[in-house]
């Protein structure tokens, strides 16, 4: 995979497919929304497709969540999926520190909720609090990555 990355912002990174994609347009895709600093704990929002069906959404804690951990997205003040505690089976520690991977399939209920809330928004918010300390509290722009999802 050859992904061109766009600074758009201090807290977020879009990455679009590159060469290599376009010999296989029925290979997965995905572009990526970065809040907080990626050298630091940060979470990645990564919305992948393949062709121009939106598979899932899968958010990724980096050095900041562990099991037990409150998460909540909210895309322009509308809590989009309910609030969740991190478990151990969505958390592992690497040597990097914590990991954690939450993905929204389309199975999901809240699937098609929290697409059309990232299609039509301009701004997320993640917040992770750890033992009722506030972690991250982080808003990013999304309105980029909620373009390209409109034009598939």
């Amino acid at each position: 995979m050859n992904p061109v990355h766009l600074g758009l912002a201090a807290a977020l990174t879009i990455s679009l497919p590159g060469p290599a994609w376009a010999a296989r347009p029925t290979s997965p895709s995905s572009m990526t929304a970065t809040f907080g600093d990626p050298n630091a704990g940060h979470v990645d929002l990564q919305v992948a497709w393949v062709g121009k069906t939106v598979r899932a959404v899968e958010i990724v804690t980096h050095r900041v969540g562990a099991p037990g951990s409150r998460f909540q997205l909210k895309v322009d003040g509308r809590q989009v999926i309910p609030p969740s505690i991190l478990s151990d089976k969505e958390c592992h520690f690497d040597g990097g520190g914590s990991v954690c991977n939450i993905t929204v399939d389309r199975k999901s209920g809240a699937f098609r909720t929290l697409l059309a809330a990232i299609r039509t928004g301009t701004t997320a918010r993640v917040t992770i609090e750890n033992a009722g300390n506030v972690a991250m509290d982080t808003d990013a722009s999304i309105r980029k990555l909620a373009t390209r999802l409109r034009r598939r």
